[in-house]
Formats: structure tokens, sequence, C-alpha cells
């Protein structure tokens, strides 16, 4: 009798989670994008939205190019590995944006 190495799905949780924060970048960059064109700051509100697209985009990517490699890895019981999009790039990218955000509406 065989058993699976990963019980619960965690690796194919974390990948859908990072699939669905790259989706929520991206979605996020072009309302911020789309809302710039009635701000008095419609350059800061461009620029935020396209450097959100950017990093959702890229996030996605590198979320679904590393999931076989870390199910191979799994497969072979050893670990997945780390994440890998670091984190604190994703929290810089939010943190920014939700203020360039706000300096958008608020104008």
């Amino acid at each position: 009798m065989t058993s699976l190495f990963d019980l619960g799905a965690q690796l194919e949780r974390t990948t859908l989670a990072w699939m669905r924060t790259a989706l929520a970048l991206t979605a996020a960059g072009a309302l911020v994008a789309r809302f710039a064109v009635n701000s008095g700051v419609p350059w800061l509100g461009y620029a935020v939205g396209a450097a959100l697209v950017a990093t959702g985009v890229s996030g996605g990517a590198l979320a679904s190019r590393y999931y076989p490699r870390r199910h191979a890895r799994l497969d072979k019981g050893g670990s997945p590995g780390p994440t890998p999009i670091p984190l604190p790039c994703i929290s810089a990218a939010l943190a920014v944006a939700a203020a360039a955000a706000l300096i958008v509406v608020a104008t």
C-alpha cells in the first residue's frame, strides 16, 4: 500500500493561494489605473497600476513555473523547498499600492 506524500494537498493549496494573490494584484492594478484617469495625479495612478499588474503577472508566472519543480522534489521524498515568491516583495508592493491608491482617490 502506498501513501500520499501530501495528504492535505499543501503544495497545491499554497500554489493556488499565490495564483489568487497574483490575480488580485493584477485586478487592483487595473482598477487603480482606471480610476487614475479622473484623478489629479494620473501619472501616479498609471505608474502604480503598471507596477501592480507587473507584480501580479510575474507572481503568477513564478507560482505556476515552480509548482512542477517543487512537486517533483516531494515525489523524490525531499522537501518542496522555499516559496518561490518572497513575501517581503509582495508586502512592499501592496503597501506602496495602498498608499498610492489613497492618494489617487483623495485627489
